[in-house]
């Protein structure tokens, strides 16, 4: 195996070795152990941190999956529309934009745009 992944799977074991043998220091850190009741302590402290940093988390991510390239494996924000709106590219894929006419890595992409540029001259895709 590799080191990187001795050690992805070495500290997470630990950690589960470790509350496993120290159940009250681990009570102690996520702040349940000092509480009446351990299910309000719970969620009005480490749960609600939990909960807000899994919600956030979660936002992020669909926002950038949402704005970033269609091409495949591009990280970069696509802002040009292409095929009528169905695909967003950045300006690296997109041909018009740079001028560029070498392959693209998104062949898909390409066709999708040239097949709406065609039907948009022909009249047949225009919106009602």
């Amino acid at each position: 195996m590799r080191p990187r992944r001795i050690a992805a799977l070495a500290i997470p074991a630990a950690a589960v070795i470790a509350i496993g043998l120290f159940p009250h220091g681990f009570n102690h850190f996520i702040g349940i152990d000092t509480q009446s009741s351990d299910n309000y302590a719970f969620f009005s402290g480490f749960g609600a941190w939990l909960s807000s940093t899994l919600g956030l988390t979660t936002i992020i991510v669909t926002m950038y999956k949402h704005l970033n390239c269609h091409a495949d494996q591009c990280m970069r924000i696509g802002r040009f529309p292409v095929a009528g709106g169905a695909y967003k590219v950045c300006r690296h894929h997109h041909e018009h934009v740079t001028g560029r006419t070498h392959k693209l890595t998104a062949d898909a992409i390409r066709a999708a745009h040239i097949l709406h540029q065609e039907l948009m001259h022909t009249g047949q895709g225009r919106r009602a």
